[in-house]
């Protein structure tokens, strides 16, 4: 796999120096002791900080970083690419890759700034506090995120029905999870509330979904007729599959018509409308032919008498 200098460069540039700020504040942070005493006493320089240590710091956090990324990039270009592996997983694997390099990481490099891991859970203790105020709702998100990925209720491609917002999700990321709606907006949904709102999964099974088209004639029709008409016109289309088969139910005697309702499987749900569309077209064409009349609302008004 060709790895490309300038991209090298521009991931360096553009991530080296808030690494370096944070390996310093780490560092400070959890030498604070010391380095309030030096303080106190009036010995504190700068030169007291163990720059190699910082550097080595970032350049090894730059270095798994980078790693992981290509590792990312080949197991998605090369093996998972030729696996059987739905595409869900597929992506899971790749963001779960993410998450753990990102620890790699950054575990290692505290090591490299000998950073007492006792020290650290004091720090992290006296962080949670504020995470406990202001900050569980993205730590919440977080989690939620990690649980998406690992259980998979929904996955990338997938076609969802959330909050009152219907699309198609795009990606799944720490915080949020992005929703690509059918009228072209991009809404972006918490991922805590993607596990505890009731979300609906159209394409959870697999790409084939129901279709269904309802339709009425008038009481003078050949209803036998009108049953073989609608099966016919569904097996003719090509996306429509054959097991499980077509069906017709008799649904209604309603106040001008005698209703309908054409079930089917079509192999895509993602073309479930366009489908619904063309058998629309081919049932008005084929009653036509049939000489088969879908009525219009009727309503008829009888004047009342008027007594003496």
């Amino acid at each position: 796999m060709k790895v490309s200098l300038k991209k090298i460069g521009r991931f360096v540039i553009s991530h080296s120096m808030w690494i370096v700020f944070a390996c310093i504040v780490i560092y400070i942070a959890t030498h604070s002791l010391r380095i309030a005493r030096l303080l106190q006493n009036g010995e504190f320089n700068w030169s007291d900080i163990n720059a190699d240590a910082v550097m080595e710091a970032v350049v090894f956090f730059l270095i798994i970083l980078q790693g992981f990324k290509w590792l990312q990039n080949f197991l998605k270009n090369t093996a998972l690419a030729k696996s059987s592996l739905d595409k869900g997983v597929r992506y899971s694997i790749i963001m779960l890759l993410h998450y753990l390099g990102w620890i790699i990481a950054t575990w290692g490099g505290l090591s490299i700034l000998g950073v007492d891991m006792g020290q650290l859970a004091i720090f992290v203790g006296a962080l949670s506090v504020g995470i406990g105020f202001g900050l569980q709702n993205i730590v919440n998100n977080f989690i939620s995120g990690v649980v998406i990925l690992c259980e998979r209720p929904i996955k990338a491609g997938d076609w969802i029905i959330i909050n009152g917002n219907e699309g198609i999700v795009k990606d799944i990321k720490i915080r949020s999870t992005e929703l690509q709606c059918f009228d072209g907006t991009m809404v972006l949904i918490p991922n805590a509330d993607v596990l505890s709102a009731e979300l609906v999964n159209v394409t959870r099974k697999g790409k084939t979904g129901r279709c269904i088209v309802n339709v009425g004639v008038s009481y003078n029709s050949d209803i036998h007729l009108v049953r073989k008409i609608l099966i016919d016109v569904a097996k003719a289309h090509p996306h429509v599959v054959k097991d499980p088969e077509p069906f017709v139910l008799l649904t209604e005697f309603g106040d001008s018509s005698i209703n309908f309702e054409l079930r089917c499987v079509v192999d895509d749900v993602m073309s479930r409308l366009g489908v619904r569309s063309e058998l629309m077209f081919a049932i008005h064409d084929a009653f036509d032919k049939k000489g088969v009349e879908i009525p219009f609302p009727q309503v008829v008004v009888h004047k009342g008498e008027q007594k003496a």
